[in-house]
């Protein structure tokens, strides 16, 4: 499977409320306003890809609502397009445009369909139904040739954190096998063609990998984290054949776009940073894959 680098900006809440401050259903002129985010984000990645020989290894990730403009464009420049299809900050996996997530697809037409879904096996009632929502999304993928791009986040039930002690210790010691237990129910109903995945060590991720049925690749997604602890999770990745890239995005964006709100970048400076943080990660997966990009 060739590789797959993709700059993720389909957050929605992340923009409207973190970044600008947006409370409740936002006018006309907020929505403005977080698509001009993204049209910057956008122009970073265009910036960073130029610079590079196989412009179809890479892709974005970007919602509808917002940003499809940069669908269109993106498109046009010749890499990849993945777009989101779960309503935004839900605990359960439902779909932003209800019954008529199909039409939408088939509106944009990407080359990949994005389901983002938090499933810890221990919640067993709360997963029946996010089975049952994406059973209808795996079988839609397959009647029309689309490739689903699985997003999956393990938080710790209450109970995993009174086992693991604190979060961290979750995250160090139990998600690993919490993550390998929840692809093995989900592969059982869903199609995956692609896994978005947390990171892991390079010990931990042989049993993480094991799980994943055979024909799907891997890539590793930032949740937002410190460069450096990124930079370790692409490192550790890197070593298996079976993880074929990365989707990186908050770590990547963040803070360029926080000093062009806060007028310490203009436009053209944050497309920049947003370009020189895209390649930084880009250039060390090719250093430690040793592949040509």
């Amino acid at each position: 499977m060739e590789p797959l680098l993709i700059l993720p900006f389909d957050h929605r809440s992340s923009f409207a409320k973190d970044l600008l401050g947006y409370k409740g259903e936002l006018d006309e002129t907020q929505k403005r306003k977080v698509s001009e985010l993204k049209e910057i984000v956008f122009e970073g990645f265009r910036r960073a890809v130029d610079s590079y020989k196989h412009k179809d290894y890479f892709g974005i990730l970007v919602d509808e609502e917002y940003g499809l403009p940069v669908i269109m464009n993106a498109k046009d420049y010749g890499v990849k397009v993945a777009v989101p299809v779960e309503k935004s900050g839900q605990k359960i996996f439902d779909f932003e445009y209800g019954e008529q997530f199909g039409e939408h697809i088939s509106k944009v037409s990407p080359d990949f369909v994005k389901a983002l879904v938090r499933y810890n096996p221990g919640n067993i009632e709360d997963n029946k139904q996010q089975i049952h929502n994406l059973k209808q999304l795996s079988d839609y993928c397959g009647m029309h040739n689309k490739k689903l791009l699985f997003e999956l986040l393990v938080p710790p039930t209450d109970a995993d954190l009174k086992e693991a002690g604190s979060e961290e210790a979750y995250d160090n010691e139990l998600r690993a096998k919490r993550t390998t237990a929840a692809i093995r129910e989900i592969k059982e109903e869903i199609e995956v063609a692609i896994w978005k995945l947390e990171g892991f060590t390079a010990e931990q991720w042989p049993e993480v990998i094991g799980a994943c049925n055979d024909d799907a690749g891997i890539i590793v997604l930032g949740r937002g984290a410190d460069r450096e602890k990124v930079k370790q999770w692409l490192v550790d990745g890197s070593k298996f054949d079976r993880i074929v890239g990365f989707a990186v995005g908050r770590t990547i964006f963040a803070n360029p776009l926080k000093k062009y709100l806060d007028f310490v970048f203009n436009r053209d400076q944050a497309a920049e940073m947003i370009a020189a943080n895209f390649a930084t990660f880009v250039d060390l997966w090719a250093e430690h894959k040793k592949i040509e990009l």
